[in-house]
């Protein structure tokens, strides 16, 4: 039997691998029994297999494709930054509104019509005591609000929580917190689209292996609110090509969501 041929590898390439290996061996931890990955299994593959390939503790053969969420907008979102009330609360409803939300965080993610009209339609939606009745009691509760049910518009994809941060924050009045651009949601998109217009294949014939998606600079706030209802919303876009999606936190190594085709 001729020895199988090395395939040499760019340092460019070279480089990739470890540091898919090395996030791969994170999530496997992480995933823990709903995984169940040998550690010694795991090792890179070139196109067109996917990614990484693995043996399970019950001798099944996973494949792996992987993909990092990193798009312009979920990296400006490192950058939210803290905005004024007054500029979007009409000065008469300010005092009431610091009163009814104080020692909260107001976080709005991703709206998708100009800020400060959404922003003014957020502030009165909460002031509201017919929609919003009472505002997050202790430092676990927290509301959360899809903006298109706010602004009236059904392709507004973005996200409103309210977050109290506990009575320490007593009387500093509620603050805002926006993302400056971007989407988890268009990242997720993109991931998406690219990922299954590859074709996968193994000793020639079409493979469906599953599909890890990772991050480590989004806020962390709305994460799996926001993920979840992505992964749901383009289901008929990945159940085709892969068998599962996993959304995997690097920062906090935590599996945000695992849903199966």
């Amino acid at each position: 039997m001729k020895p199988r041929r090395r395939i040499r590898v760019s340092d460019k390439d070279e480089k990739k691998q470890k540091r898919e290996r090395v996030i791969f061996r994170k999530f496997v931890h992480s995933a823990g029994p709903e995984l169940s990955v040998v550690a010694a299994s795991i090792a890179s593959r070139l196109s067109p297999q996917p990614d990484i390939y693995c043996l399970s503790t019950s001798h099944i053969a996973y494949r792996f494709e992987l993909c990092e969420l990193a798009d312009q907008g979920m990296t400006d979102a490192r950058g939210n930054h803290q905005l004024s009330l007054d500029k979007y609360i009409n000065p008469g409803h300010l005092g009431a509104f610091n009163a009814k939300y104080d020692t909260c965080d107001v976080y709005v993610s991703r709206p998708s019509q100009n800020i400060a009209p959404a922003l003014r339609a957020v502030a009165g939606y909460l002031l509201s005591d017919a929609t919003v009745p009472h505002a997050p009691s202790s430092g676990s509760d927290s509301v959360v609000i899809r903006l298109r049910d706010i602004v009236g518009d059904p392709n507004d994809r973005g996200l409103v929580q309210v977050r109290t941060l506990g009575p320490s924050f007593s009387g500093t009045g509620a603050r805002w917190h926006v993302e400056s651009g971007g989407s988890f949601g268009d990242g997720i998109e993109r991931a998406l689209q690219r990922k299954t217009s590859r074709t996968y294949s193994l000793r020639g014939e079409p493979c469906m292996p599953q599909l890890l998606l990772y991050f480590d600079n989004d806020p962390h706030h709305m994460v799996s609110f926001a993920c979840q209802e992505e992964i749901d919303r383009l289901r008929t876009v990945w159940a085709p090509r892969f068998t599962n999606v996993w959304v995997f936190d690097l920062k906090t190594s935590t599996v945000v969501v695992h849903e199966e085709a």
